[in-house]
């Protein structure tokens, strides 16, 4: 842009009492829309996971959703597990580890039920998340669901069927 500006600028006449910086801020200032009084951030990126982003936006409905939950947790926790679980779920389809629509559609209903029931009624959840609604509510839910069905199953692959006994976890812990 900066470029863009440059050429515009000194492709214009300059007065003699005029500086070419003069006319460059000029001229950036004529190109760019007039300031509302009230301008205001829409949202931002906390961090990049392969090719996802975790906005500042998911935070706060991570938190938000941890609150009506009964669990408290800082942002900066919240962060780091949205950011691990969006690392596992990158690796997940890296792994190309089998998620069917199936297990997703079932997994995106049964947060809309649970998210209904605890806002009382499919009216207020909709209020509450400002989805018009069900449908809209659910294509919103399938990626998120999606990813942390990735997520799921690229722990399960890193764990297994891992079963400490009694005696190795005295061992390590001494």
């Amino acid at each position: 842009a900066f470029a863009c500006l440059a050429f515009q600028a000194s492709a214009q006449p300059i007065p003699a009492e005029q500086t070419a910086a003069d006319t460059l801020e000029q001229t950036a200032q004529d190109s760019l829309p007039p300031r509302s009084p009230q301008a205001y951030k829409i949202d931002g990126v906390a961090a990049i996971v392969g090719d996802d982003a975790v906005l500042e936006s998911d935070i706060e409905g991570a938190y938000t959703q941890r609150q009506m939950n009964g669990e408290y947790l800082d942002k900066c926790s919240i962060l780091e597990q949205l950011i691990t679980d969006k690392m596992l779920a990158y690796q997940g389809q890296i792994d190309s580890l089998e998620v069917t629509d199936s297990e997703v559609s079932n997994q995106v209903a049964q947060t809309i039920e649970r998210l209904a029931l605890s806002a009382g009624s499919v009216n207020k959840m909709l209020e509450l998340y400002q989805k018009p609604d069900e449908e809209t509510m659910a294509a919103d839910l399938t990626p998120i669901i999606r990813s942390q069905a990735f997520a799921n199953a690229m722990k399960k692959e890193l764990i297994g069927d891992v079963n400490p006994s009694p005696e190795d976890v005295r061992r390590f812990f001494n």
